[in-house]
């Protein structure tokens, strides 16, 4: 099949740039997976959590957080966000859970019980970058995955991304957006550190994935946006390219390419 073009799925790419940004982040990882851990065969748990909820605040309707197994693209960047945004009150139910327990606890409800103060602020410093860098990945993985049409898309997408990570590391300025101002100085800079080794490790990844050796697509995905009207004003137009990468447009008449530009 000659006019065919492989396209390396782009939905996994955005999956392994995901597993490479989350990487440095070692405490934030081991938060999210030690929560999931302790409801993991404990149904019981999770009533008294949800009852716990509930009575915390009786007018928001309580809920557990996503499950972030592997197989489900996304599904960490949920958790990390809905532990960014009830730290408060999961830390609370971790504490009374722990002084009411008849039973020794397991590691997981260990380590969240024993986390410190200096921990818990970098953790949420960690999550408020993930939220905001991650929403990237997030839109990009839904719309690979989705089962619309999205290869005229696609290209755009990735150059987003490539704009958004294009970066030998995060400035002081940057980074601080996510500092809490008590943090110790030795502690921001660690906070930068892990910054800057997540957006340069996404970065390389997605120039490579935007080279012919990381997908054997890119000049069909780069021409294909020509049937994008969103992108014809910008479009850079050749014939010769846009042939080669679709041949079958060889048959198209040079006036309807003109129609098609022009209206």
């Amino acid at each position: 099949m000659p006019n065919c073009s492989h396209v390396t799925c782009l939905a996994h790419i955005m999956n392994l740039l995901g597993e490479s940004f989350r990487k440095p982040f070692e405490q934030t990882n081991k938060y999210v997976k030690s929560a999931n851990a302790i409801f993991w065969h404990a149904g019981a748990r999770k009533a008294r959590y949800i009852r716990y909820l509930k009575d915390s605040d009786p007018e928001k309707t309580p809920k557990l957080a996503p499950n972030p197994v592997g197989t489900r693209w996304n599904c960490w960047y949920d958790a990390v966000e809905y532990h960014r945004e009830n730290m408060d009150a999961f830390l609370g139910f971790i504490k009374a859970e722990v002084a009411h327990s008849k039973v020794p606890y397991c590691d997981s409800l260990q380590y969240l019980a024993g986390l410190s103060a200096d921990i818990r602020i970098q953790i949420k410093a960690e999550m408020d970058f993930i939220s905001e860098k991650c929403k990237v990945f997030v839109h990009a993985t839904n719309l690979f995955q989705s089962q619309s049409t999205v290869a005229v898309k696609a290209w755009s997408k990735l150059e987003s991304l490539q704009y958004s990570f294009r970066s030998c590391g995060v400035s002081m300025r940057e980074a601080s957006k996510h500092f809490p101002e008590d943090l110790p100085s030795k502690d921001k800079l660690a906070l930068q550190d892990r910054y800057c080794q997540a957006v340069s490790a996404v970065s390389e990844k997605v120039d490579k994935y935007m080279t012919p050796d990381g997908q054997p697509a890119v000049e069909f995905l780069q021409q294909i946006q020509f049937f994008d009207p969103t992108r014809l004003v910008t479009f850079d137009f050749n014939k010769d390219r846009l042939q080669s990468a679709l041949p079958d447009l060889s048959a198209v008449p040079e006036s309807e390419f003109h129609w098609y530009r022009e209206t």
